[in-house]
C-alpha cells in the first residue's frame, strides 16, 4: 500500500499522459493535479482524464500539498520549479534531464539536501527491458573488464523538418545536448565507472539554420574517455534511418543494445575450436535478434489488445522507471539510475560537449520576423474579424485583405501574430475561440466574421471542445448581433471521394461512414448543419467553403492528403494514387475568401475550392523527390486492403474496450480521390480563377515547398 494519495504534475505535454499512467499504477486512487501556463493544455489534460484537476501556478500546488510532483517541463525549467517544491519537503521526480545547466543542477541539488526532500532523474531509456539484461550481463563479468563504449543515437526530429522554433530544444544550438542526448549521455554513464567523462574532441555538421536565427547541428561526433574506456558518441537529427544502440566491448565479449529494434546480443569467447566459434557465436546472435523480434512484436499486440503492462517498451520503460522510483521511496532509498549523482554526471558531460563544440550556447538574436517592427494600429476602424487568422490558410488570407480594408484578427500570442502582420493594416486582439463574450467584444451589426480555426486533437471530445462547441456558440452569438455576414471554413474531408466517375459538388452530401470513422469530418459536418439550419430558420448570412488539399508557401510537403506517411521519405499512396488530386495553392483559397467578403447572393451557400484536377499523387511524389533530392521509398494500398487492415486493428483493441467504431469502407476508399471534384461554381459565382496550368501548379504547390524542405 503506498503513502501518495495526491500527486502533481508541472507540464501538461506530450509526456504528461505516460506520467499518469505510471502514477495511478503504482498509487492507485491517488489524486492527480496538473500545472501548466497554457490554458489549452490545463483543458485538454482534464478533458482526457490525464488529470484529476488543474491548478495555474506551481505556488497553488505546493498549497495543496502533494506526497510527489513529476516536472516535466523543458529543462531550463527544472530549477525554477523543483526548488520551491523541494524547499516546502516535496518529494520531485524530474524528467530527464536534471538541469539545462550544471549550475542549475547545483541549485536543485542544494535544495534537496537542505530539505531532506527526495529527488529522482527520469533517465527512461535505463529502464528498457534490454538494458535491464545488459547491466546484468555487465554485473555478472558476462564481457570482462570493459574496454570501449560506442553510443549511437540518430533519429530524425521531427520540429527540424517542420522548421518548428517553439519547443526549447529549437531556441539554441546546443540546447539538444540538453533535450535530446541525454538518453545517450545516461546510457554511457551508466557503464563507465565513477567520474567525469574526458572529452578530446567534438566534430558538428549538417547545420540548419532556423527561422529564429539558430544554428541547429544535426551531427554531432564525440570522441573521449573515462580512465581506460574508450568512448565514442555519434548523435545525428537528419531525416534518415533511424539507429540507437550502444556497444560494449569487454576482454571476454561484447554486448550490443539496439534500442531502435528492442534486441540484444552478448556473443563472447567459448572453448569452442578457433574455426567453430564464429559459427556459434552468428548462431546465438540470430537466435537472439529472432528472439528479441518475436518478444517485441508480441508486446505491440498485446499494447493494442489493452494490456498496457505490456505496450510499447517506450511506454512501459516510463511506467517501470516510475514504479522503481515510489518503491524504492518507501523504503527511503533511491535506484541509482534515478540519482541525483548520475542525473549531474549527464548535465555536466553535455555542458564538456557544448564547451567543446564551440558552438553558441544560448539562443542567437531572431532575425528576419523576429525582428520586425510591429505593425501599427489601422488607419480606420476593421469591419472584418478573422478568428483563426494566423494559421496557414488564415495568415494568407489576412495578408491578402489586409491590402484592401483594415482587418482585426483574434490571437493567443498576441506579439507573434503582431510581427507576423507587420507593416499591413491589421489590429491584432488577444482572445481564444472558446471565450466567445471576449469574441463578441470586436463585433458590431456591420462585422463580416471570417471562421478559420483548425481544431486541435484528434478524437471526437477533442474537437467537440475546441471546434464544434466554439463554432456553434460564436455563431450563435453572431446571429443575436445581427453580423452582416459570417464565412465558416470546412473540409472537403467530408465527402466519400473514392467513387471512380462520381463527381463531387457542393450539392454531394456528407458520407455518413466518413462521418462515423473520422472525428475531424464528423466535426465538420456537425457545425455546417448547425449553420445552415440557422439559415434556413432565421435566415443567418453564412456561407461555407470546403478547401482541397492546400499547398504552397511554407506548406509541409508530407501531407497526408495525398499519401500515407509513416515516416518522411516513406510514402504510401492511397489507392493507385494515378488520380487527380483536389489540390489548390493557399493563395487562391485566400483569394477566394476575399471575394467572398464583398461577394453579392452568397448567403447560404458552399463552395468548394480546388484547381482542376490535373497533378496525381504520383506525379506529386515524382516531383517532391527530384527538387528535394531525397529518394522516397513508395508503395501501393488498394482500398480493400486498406480496410482488412483498419478491421485488422478494431478487432486487436476489442479487448480494451476502446470504443472505436468500426471501421468504414467509404474512408478507406474516399482517401484514394477517385473522384473528381467540380469547383465550377465558385469560379461562375465569385469570378474566382485559381492556378490551373500544371506546370505553374506543381512548381508552386510541389518544387518550391519541395525545396524549402530539403534544407
Amino acid at each position: 500500500m503506498t503513502d501518495v494519495s495526491r500527486v502533481g504534475l508541472v507540464g501538461l505535454g506530450f509526456i504528461s499522459p505516460y506520467h499518469a499512467a505510471g502514477i495511478r499504477e503504482c498509487a492507485p486512487g491517488a489524486e492527480i493535479i496538473g500545472v501548466d501556463s497554457n490554458e489549452q493544455a490545463r483543458r485538454q489534460s482534464e478533458l482526457r482524464g490525464v488529470v484529476s484537476g488543474t491548478l495555474g501556478s506551481v505556488k497553488e500546488l505546493i498549497a495543496a500539498a502533494p506526497q510527489v510532483v513529476h516536472v516535466l517541463t523543458p529543462p531550463d525549467a527544472h530549477a525554477a520549479v523543483a526548488v520551491p517544491l523541494l524547499e516546502a519537503g516535496i518529494d520531485v521526480f524530474l524528467e530527464k534531464p536534471l538541469a539545462h545547466r550544471p549550475e542549475a543542477g547545483e541549485q536543485i541539488s542544494n535544495a534537496a539536501q537542505r530539505s531532506g526532500a527526495r529527488v529522482g532523474v527520469g533517465h527512461s531509456q535505463l529502464f528498457y527491458s534490454t538494458w535491464e539484461r545488459a547491466r546484468a550481463l555487465l554485473a555478472e563479468g558476462h564481457i570482462g573488464q570493459v574496454r570501449q563504449v560506442d553510443v549511437v543515437a540518430r533519429k530524425p526530429l521531427g520540429f527540424l523538418w517542420a522548421n518548428d522554433v517553439r519547443p526549447w530544444v529549437m531556441r539554441g544550438s546546443t540546447n539538444v545536448l540538453f533535450e535530446v542526448a541525454p538518453h545517450a549521455f545516461a546510457q554511457l554513464l551508466d557503464v563507465v565507472p565513477e567520474g567525469d567523462v574526458e572529452v578530446h574532441s567534438v566534430r558538428t555538421g549538417s547545420v540548419q539554420r532556423l527561422p529564429n536565427g539558430v544554428e541547429f547541428y544535426r551531427q554531432w561526433d564525440v570522441l573521449g574517455s573515462a580512465a581506460d574506456i574508450g568512448v565514442r558518441i555519434s548523435l545525428s537529427y537528419e531525416e534518415a534511418f533511424a539507429e540507437s544502440s550502444i556497444a560494449i566491448r569487454g576482454t571476454l565479449g561484447s554486448i550490443l543494445v539496439d534500442f531502435e529494434h528492442n534486441t540484444l546480443v552478448a556473443p563472447r569467447r567459448s572453448s569452442a575450436a578457433f574455426d567453430v566459434e564464429p559459427v556459434l557465436q552468428s548462431v546465438g546472435t540470430a537466435a537472439s535478434i529472432l528472439a528479441g523480434a518475436a518478444a517485441s512484436f508480441a508486446r505491440v499486440v498485446a499494447g493494442k489488445a489493452g494490456v498496457r503492462r505490456l505496450g510499447s517498451e517506450y511506454a512501459t520503460s516510463i511506467r517501470r522507471s516510475i514504479a522503481c522510483f515510489y518503491e524504492a521511496r518507501k523504503r527511503g532509498a533511491i535506484d541509482p539510475r534515478h540519482a541525483l549523482a548520475l542525473g549531474r554526471r549527464v548535465v555536466s558531460l553535455a555542458s564538456h560537449v557544448a564547451d567543446a563544440s564551440g558552438r553558441q550556447v544560448s539562443c542567437g538574436a531572431s532575425t528576419g520576423a523576429a525582428a520586425a517592427t510591429p505593425a501599427p494600429r489601422p488607419s480606420r476602424e476593421p469591419q472584418v474579424l478573422v478568428v483563426g487568422g494566423t494559421g496557414f490558410i488564415g495568415a494568407e488570407f489576412v495578408r491578402q485583405l489586409a491590402t484592401r480594408e483594415p482587418v482585426r484578427v483574434v490571437a493567443r500570442n498576441v506579439a507573434k501574430a503582431q510581427r507576423q502582420f507587420a507593416g499591413l493594416e491589421v489590429d491584432v486582439v488577444p482572445g481564444d475561440v472558446r471565450d466567445t463574450d471576449g469574441l463578441m467584444r470586436h463585433v458590431t451589426p456591420a462585422t463580416a466574421v471570417f471562421h478559420l480555426v483548425f481544431g486541435r486533437g484528434s478524437t471526437w471530445r477533442d474537437l467537440e471542445e475546441t471546434d464544434v462547441r466554439p463554432a456553434i456558440a460564436l455563431a450563435d452569438a453572431c446571429l443575436a448581433r445581427g453580423v452582416e455576414r459570417f464565412v465558416y471554413t470546412s473540409s472537403i474531408a467530408i465527402y466519400d471521394a473514392g467513387r471512380r466517375n462520381h463527381v463531387i459538388t457542393e450539392s454531394t452530401p456528407a458520407n455518413r461512414g466518413v462521418q462515423r470513422v473520422a472525428p475531424y469530418a464528423r466535426s465538420k459536418v456537425v457545425v455546417e448543419q448547425h449553420l445552415m439550419k440557422l439559415h434556413r430558420d432565421r435566415g443567418f448570412p453564412v456561407t461555407i467553403v470546403r478547401p482541397g488539399i492546400v499547398l504552397g508557401r511554407q506548406s509541409d510537403p508530407v501531407h497526408w492528403g495525398v499519401a500515407a506517411w509513416p515516416y518522411p521519405n516513406v510514402a504510401v499512396h492511397w489507392g493507385s494514387g494515378r488520380h487527380p488530386l483536389p489540390i489548390v495553392l493557399v493563395e487562391d483559397v485566400a483569394a477566394a475568401l476575399v471575394l467572398l467578403r464583398g461577394a453579392n447572393g452568397v448567403s447560404g451557400e458552399s463552395f468548394n475550392l480546388a484547381a482542376p484536377g490535373c497533378i496525381t499523387a504520383e506525379d506529386y511524389l515524382e516531383e517532391l523527390s527530384r527538387a528535394s533530392g531525397s529518394r522516397l521509398l513508395r508503395t501501393t494500398r488498394p482500398a480493400p486492403s486498406l480496410y482488412l487492415g483498419a478491421i485488422g486493428k478494431w478487432l486487436l483493441k476489442l479487448p480494451s474496450r476502446s470504443g472505436a467504431p468500426f471501421p468504414s469502407y467509404a474512408d478507406c476508399r474516399g482517401r484514394s480521390f477517385a473522384s473528381p471534384f467540380d469547383c465550377s461554381k465558385a469560379i461562375k459565382l465569385l469570378g474566382w480563377s485559381p492556378v490551373s496550368d500544371r506546370a505553374d501548379l506543381l512548381h508552386r504547390a510541389v518544387t518550391e515547398p519541395a525545396k524549402d524542405w530539403a534544407r
